[in-house]
């Protein structure tokens, strides 16, 4: 069994490489979609920097209550 702190550091990498976003993004623009909406469990506004300086557009939203960002993410 791997041990939780390389799968901590797997998760990590995953997150601040922007693993999800890219695969997510990918997929839609594929699709003939221009934008998707990527919760904030994949990414979050320290990370959002990196995205807008590829030339996407990044709109933080909230769900109904105000406490769950999620980001809108256009190309």
């Amino acid at each position: 069994m791997t041990n939780a702190s390389t799968r901590h550091t797997t998760a990590t990498n995953a997150f601040t490489g922007l693993t999800y976003v890219e695969s997510t993004i990918g997929t839609a623009a594929s699709s003939g979609l221009f934008s998707v909406m990527i919760e904030g469990n994949y990414i979050d506004d320290t990370v959002t920097g990196s995205i807008q300086s590829a030339g996407y557009g990044v709109t933080k939203k909230f769900h109904d209550m105000g406490t769950f960002p999620r980001y809108l993410i256009t190309w």
